[in-house]
């Protein structure tokens, strides 16, 4: 019986909830066909995430519905009246999202995923993916020589069940944002300019009070150091770009289906200011987090911190204060701002992915010199912190060395060694390869994601190919530069970039910093 097939695909708790009918398997032959042949046609399951085909087992529900299930455990609804792809969703049962969802092998056994993990050898992929607006994928090369490799233990994850405290106040926020916060047609991405606007009013100043507030409840039960396991997507610097943001929640599932996305989200800091639209975009993530705190996670910035993203004088109206108080009042709006701030305190900084992908918002710590266990030093740090102590500047501020500066900074009286003067201020520094194989070495890891800077191609690769600088909002203050994100999943470091008209072309490959190459397969 159908009841009696879906185990030997699904655990009992994913369809424990189900009811089923007794229509005929036969009747839906036709449309699972077709719905094959679509899954087909498109190519890829998620950004990235290419499939040869999708062989599907049907089983029939009732209202009208068949339950499609892949042989690597992807999940998808059909009705058999229209071939639309439903929300599983409508039956409001938990399902698992493992791993290994996101890798099709059609010959691999039932059983072997409760089999011991075996150890891969991670790679960065010889292969970038550029997302259009449509939402499909162009897979281009990139130089393989820039590939390192290190081990990766797998597990499955499953999705979060328990509705979280502030859930139905983050419900109501995703849903204004997703129906009332509409995209304006002729946005060119001129500073200044919004992308969207608000069809009547804003979010509601309670709701956005009450996710913020569960939020910093999360946060605060999080250590300030993150231990992940892949599949993960890296998303960096977004500064209040909204249209940005939703680009990529779309394209990796989170606008509308983030529960049954087998991967997590690490966003590595800096969501206001300088953007338009501050305010829309901390709190789209913040009402993420609270609807599914163990998949989404945000990592602190140096603009999360109220010296800065209160800067009115120096950002003006790309000031997160300024964009509360135009949305809220002066009153209401800085009232808010200060518990943004607030929630801002508590954020972790700095997260390890498979204990191989140390990922921060900045750099390496100057402590590297004396601290025997760098990553330990990280673990207990004390929220809120002293954002002006060597340690967590280092962390919200420093950059790596340009080749230039290996040779004109690095060394320099007044810093350890592998550690010069940044040229953003007197108390920021760089870090070169000396310091970057200091750390690796003493903490096992083999490479660094880290954000803060905005490369041309959203993306940069440095140091021997060990540190990969993400940044992911386009245009940003007016520029033509792309947006990246990166997948850390199946022994790959994959590059996605976003493929907006009127951004940089990749003329170019995306290279270490020490052999920069021309290459024709780019343009």
């Amino acid at each position: 019986t159908p009841r009696e097939k879906v185990y030997e695909c699904v655990p009992p708790n994913v369809v424990k909830n189900v009811v089923w009918s007794n229509v005929s398997v036969t009747s839906v032959v036709r449309s699972v066909s077709q719905v094959a042949g679509w899954f087909a046609s498109q190519g890829q399951l998620m950004p990235g995430i290419p499939i040869k085909r999708v062989p599907l087992q049907t089983f029939v529900l009732k209202d009208g519905h068949a339950l499609l299930v892949c042989p690597w455990f992807y999940v998808i609804m059909v009705s058999l009246k229209r071939l639309d792809v439903l929300q599983l969703q409508v039956f409001n049962t938990a399902t698992l999202a493992p791993a290994q969802s996101l890798s099709p092998l059609p010959t691999r056994t039932v059983n072997s995923i409760h089999s011991p993990h075996q150890i891969k050898n991670y790679v960065i992929s010889p292969h970038l993916n550029e997302i259009t607006q449509k939402g499909t994928v162009t897979k281009t090369s990139i130089r393989p020589s820039l590939t390192r490799s290190f081990a990766s233990l797998q597990t499955l994850q499953s999705a979060n069940t328990k509705e979280p405290q502030g859930s139905k106040a983050a419900q109501v926020i995703l849903h204004l944002l997703h129906t009332q916060f509409e995209e304006l047609r002729d946005y060119t991405y001129m500073v200044d300019q919004p992308s969207h606007q608000w069809k009547e009013a804003p979010i509601p100043y309670a709701f956005l009070e009450e996710v913020v507030t569960a939020a910093t409840d999360i946060f605060c039960r999080e250590p300030a150091l993150l231990f992940h396991k892949p599949p993960v997507y890296v998303i960096g610097d977004l500064h209040g770009n909204f249209k940005d943001l939703t680009y990529f929640a779309k394209a990796f599932g989170l606008w509308q289906n983030a529960l049954f996305v087998p991967a997590k989200f690490l966003f590595l800091g800096d969501y206001v200011d300088r953007g338009p639209h501050s305010v829309e975009t901390i709190a789209y993530l913040l009402a993420l987090k609270v609807q599914h705190p163990d998949k989404v996670f945000l990592l602190r910035g140096n603009h999360e911190n109220p010296d800065i993203n209160g800067d009115e004088n120096s950002y003006r109206d790309g000031s997160f204060l300024s964009q509360c108080k135009r949305l809220y009042g002066d009153i209401d709006g800085r009232t808010l701002w200060q518990a943004f701030n607030q929630c801002f305190d508590m954020l972790p900084l700095a997260s390890i992915i498979d204990k191989k992908v140390f990922c921060v918002h900045g750099g390496i710590p100057r402590a590297l010199a004396t601290e025997r266990n760098i990553l330990e030093s990280i673990q207990k740090l004390t929220r809120p912190p002293d954002l002006y102590s060597e340690f967590i500047f280092d962390l919200l501020w420093s950059d790596p060395a340009t080749i230039e500066e290996e040779h004109s900074v690095i060394g320099q009286a007044g810093f350890p060694l592998g550690f010069g003067q940044n040229s953003r201020g007197p108390s920021t520094c760089v870090f070169g390869k000396i310091a970057v194989k200091s750390f690796l070495e003493q903490t096992g890891l083999t490479h660094i994601i880290r954000a803060h800077q905005s490369p041309q191609h959203g993306v940069d690769i440095a140091k021997n190919a060990t540190i990969m600088t993400i940044f992911s909002s386009s245009h940003y203050c007016g520029g033509a530069n792309r947006a990246a994100a990166v997948l850390v999943y199946d022994g790959k470091l994959t590059l996605i970039i976003s493929k907006h008209l009127e951004a940089a072309p990749i003329v170019s490959s995306i290279t270490d910093d020490y052999d920069l190459v021309e290459d024709d397969t780019m343009h």
